[in-house]
């Protein structure tokens, strides 16, 4: 597993008993280890992405959204390597080639949206590690392979949706996802469904720790667009510091102005001219 796997993800395993070995920040970084490893012991690899009977195993969850979900047309599928998607896609789209197959993806980490768009599965540069399950850059040739035949529509991310989605979930259900398991449900939130459009989102998982909730929590205004983060540069000298704080309070003045809200203007006497 990569090193930045959470602890309750690593306990879990363990608690299977099986022997773990922590390699790499990212799991295209631990999947090389993997090949690594195997060529050194010559113990037997099982994919849990590119082999075809993991992915013929993913086809189950396809069944049940066929079976369970009759009027669902849109499903939505978080993706790292491509394993679960191809699996769900190729499926859905054998018996019902009606429903749309949406892709997830985050921004930082895209690799099938850009090796679809390219033709080819591609490499990508350092990817994010935010959510560690699906921090790779590049998606499996097979799962591509299926993928470019079955997928139909990409949508891309950012945490602060992630994190919106998990409060979501959490609202509604009392369940805490980790934040690769909101990814499909943040796709969903941002993309423009047609009007009175059924739809299913796979949450993928909950292994996340009590203390990334926090990051969490302080993180949700951010997603859901009622607030935002911005990062100032400002020059190493005397009085910028002050200089900026001016004209923050001259443009939020002039902007409360436009909106017609004169209740807020103490807003222009926050710093006086001598501070």
């Amino acid at each position: 597993m990569p090193k930045t796997t959470p602890s309750i993800k690593v306990d879990a395993v363990l608690g299977f008993g099986a022997k773990i070995e922590l390699c790499g920040d990212r799991c295209s970084e631990t999947y090389e280890y993997c090949k690594k490893r195997v060529a050194e012991t010559g113990r037997t690899f099982i994919d849990p992405f590119g082999d075809i009977l993991v992915i013929a195993g993913q086809r189950t969850i396809g069944k049940e959204i066929i079976e369970q979900l009759i009027e669902v047309i849109h499903s939505f599928v978080a993706v790292g390597r491509g394993g679960l998607i191809s699996g769900i896609a190729s499926y859905v789209k054998a018996l019902r080639s009606h429903v749309q197959v949406i892709s997830v993806e985050l921004q930082d980490s895209n690799c099938l949206a850009v090796s679809i768009t390219r033709g080819k599965s591609v490499v990508l540069p350092p990817v994010g590690i935010f959510a560690d399950g699906v921090a790779v850059k590049q998606v499996e040739l097979l799962p591509f392979s299926f993928a470019f035949r079955f997928v139909d529509d990409f949508v891309m991310v950012n945490t602060g949706q992630i994190y919106y989605a998990m409060k979501g979930v959490f609202e509604e259900m009392r369940s805490i996802l980790e934040p690769v398991g909101a990814l499909a449900l943040a796709g969903l939130q941002q993309y423009e469904l047609p009007p009175e459009a059924k739809a299913v989102a796979i949450c993928s998982g909950a292994n996340i720790t009590f203390e990334k909730l926090q990051q969490v929590a302080e993180r949700t205004l951010i997603g859901s667009g009622r607030e935002a983060l911005l990062s100032v540069h400002m020059p190493e000298r005397p009085g910028a510091l002050h200089a900026f704080c001016r004209e923050v309070v001259k443009h939020t003045f002039l902007t409360l102005l436009r909106l017609n809200r004169p209740e807020l203007s103490f807003c222009a006497h926050y710093m006086p001219n001598d501070q």
